[in-house]
């Protein structure tokens, strides 16, 4: 297991104290949607979308400097992202637990 490293603000629901094995890389937003939404065309739509529907995860993103128009996603944000949602395999699973 990886350590968590987020910066969480202390009114945030960052409790972790670890997470699964995953690849903590800058990635492009379009790269991460598609691992989280493979067979919806759009992606990055469906993945932003879901960040604005939870306060608590933009919040963090946000103090990670995520904001409007980024393209890329820093190895924090993807922590972050990870932390909320799981990693992209266990979302899937989670979403369609018969597409396995």
């Amino acid at each position: 297991m990886n350590e968590l490293n987020v910066a969480c603000k202390p009114e945030t629901a960052c409790r972790l104290t670890s997470l699964p094995e995953f690849d903590f890389r800058m990635y492009r937003v379009k790269e991460l949607a598609v691992l989280y939404f493979p067979s919806v065309a759009n992606a990055t739509r469906s993945l932003s979308a879901l960040i604005r529907r939870d306060p608590l995860l933009l919040t963090d993103l946000e103090h990670a400097g995520y904001g409007c128009g980024i393209r890329y996603l820093s190895p924090e944000m993807v922590r972050i992202i990870v932390h909320y949602l799981g990693t992209p395999a266990e979302f899937v699973s989670l979403m369609h637990p018969d597409a396995g």
